[in-house]
């Protein structure tokens, strides 16, 4: 660095400033470096052209599905080809069957943009999938295997984009891409940014969104001579936890007075005030995106509710004696009763779990009442409701460990969490074999390659798979052109 003379354009007012006196010492040498997933040729001894910039083949800088998104609004036999099997929370069976595609807007991670997901398709035994690909407009100077792919993934997912693996190692492993704690960082960034909702009772009990709203239906019939005109539903006010919902179907009886038939449905919806809503990370949904280049062990985890048990006599909520805090997952397990015991008054374990009872741990300051607004002023939830408080807490916590069962005796035993098993790193997530078509290259005219034209991929399934099929970039040079495949 040497220092010069910087002048200030407003007030013109000139200080000492360092300047830099060789732009090799700044980030400006940079520019001359190869673009992302490349390295210089190995015969080159060196580069002096970016043409002499080649693909490592060890990185994907972003990916595009080669099945569109509308593709989930196609039909078969009636079906959308996105529809899943669903639960039927009266009979407790699954309905219905599993259709085609699979999270085709979920996992965007494995894109590299935010707009774009990666999904999958659904085979089952002996199916066969036919993709015909027009790929006539893409870049002239866009080269397939030179500069992007066309992978295959088989009951897999691949790395996120920007993970670079080495397949030369045993295990495969990544070369560059974020470290282990920053892996850890992207799986908790899932979980903050996708959420689930959740219902559960005051007193720790999970129930259904859908189903602890309780619902009757009354019928009126009016006839009235109005003119024509669409009415809508609309909800009245609710009082008390009582929701009335007006629901009105027109009958057109007669065009020339344009005289309607009403039939007026008064829907009364009864709601558990003791029912706490929240929402809480999805596990299940972060947990499919392969962030750890690595096999990992995947320990069973559930959201840490906390809870105050002591012993209650009738419906009272109120303690008599002793409380006890910790988690909903603590005293399944039984680490709750464990621990009471080696405290309370002589106790036993199977005494703990029959006589002690459980509540939010918030509602403990609002007098174990459910839904109830403080008014008084001198309080200290002054105007706070304790539902709302209590889901305040609930979203505030974080996932911890399941604990394998505490058995007794003995007791006191060391926090043993419940591995589940064990999870395949995403670098063993390998593209399948392609057929002799994508391996040749024999360039057709004004073209570095055969593949500008209309492409068609077949794949069979010799059992119930899952398959990844998509389009991946390479080079970092060809970004813009990469664009238009998508």
């Amino acid at each position: 660095m040497e220092w010069g003379r910087q002048v200030n354009p407003l007030t013109l007012e000139a200080t000492a400033a360092p300047f830099p006196k060789r732009l090799d010492t700044c980030d400006c040498e940079r520019l001359l470096k190869c673009p992302n997933g490349t390295k210089i040729r190995a015969t080159s001894g060196g580069a002096d052209d970016i043409t002499d910039c080649v693909k490592t083949g060890e990185q994907v800088l972003r990916r595009a599905s080669v099945i569109p998104q509308s593709a989930a609004a196609y039909k078969w036999w009636g079906e959308r080809y996105d529809k899943r099997r669903e639960f039927d929370s009266e009979t407790g069976l699954w309905t219905g069957a599993d259709m085609f595609l699979r999270n085709h807007s979920a996992f965007t991670e494995l894109s590299g943009a935010d707009d774009l997901s990666v999904g999958t398709l659904f085979l089952r035994t002996f199916e066969t999938a036919v993709m015909t690909l027009d790929l006539r407009s893409v870049a002239a100077n866009l080269t397939y295997d030179e500069h992007y792919r066309i992978a295959v993934y088989v009951d897999c997912k691949p790395c996120p984009t920007g993970y670079a693996c080495n397949y030369e190692q045993e295990p495969p492993t990544c070369s560059q891409g974020p470290s282990g704690r920053e892996q850890q960082l992207n799986l908790e960034s899932c979980l903050a940014k996708r959420t689930k909702k959740v219902c559960l009772t005051a007193t720790g009990n999970f129930t259904d969104c859908d189903a602890y709203k309780n619902s009757t239906k009354e019928r009126g019939n009016i006839y009235s001579a109005i003119p024509f005109q669409t009415l809508s539903l609309f909800k009245a006010n609710s009082m008390h936890c009582i929701h009335v919902k007006i629901v009105i179907s027109i009958q057109l009886c007669s065009i020339s007075h344009a005289l309607m038939h009403l039939n007026v449905y008064f829907l009364f919806y009864s709601v558990d005030p003791c029912v706490v809503e929240y929402y809480e990370g999805d596990l299940h949904l972060c947990q499919q995106v392969p962030y750890f280049c690595d096999d990992t062990p995947r320990y069973k985890q559930n959201w840490r509710i906390p809870m105050e048990y002591c012993r209650r006599v009738g419906d009272s909520p109120v303690c008599r004696g002793r409380s006890y805090r910790d988690s909903l997952n603590n005293f399944a397990s039984g680490k709750t009763a464990v621990d009471f015991e080696l405290l309370a008054d002589g106790l036993t374990t199977q005494e703990v779990f029959a006589t002690y009872q459980g509540w939010i741990e918030s509602f403990a300051t609002f007098n174990y009442e459910c839904n109830v607004t403080i008014d008084d002023p001198s309080s200290a939830n002054y105007g706070r409701n304790s539902n709302k408080v209590a889901a305040e807490m609930l979203e505030a916590s974080s996932f911890e460990h399941s604990l394998k069962p505490f058995l007794e005796p003995p007791l006191g035993l060391d926090d043993v969490p419940q591995l589940e098993r064990m999870v395949t790193g995403c670098c063993a997530c390998e593209p399948h074999s392609m057929p002799e078509f994508f391996n040749q290259n024999a360039p057709d005219p004004g073209f570095y390659d055969n593949k500008h034209t209309k492409v068609q991929l077949a794949v069979s399934a010799l059992k119930d798979t899952e398959i990844t099929v998509c389009f991946e970039l390479q080079h970092g040079q060809y970004l813009p052109e990469f664009e238009v495949i998508r």
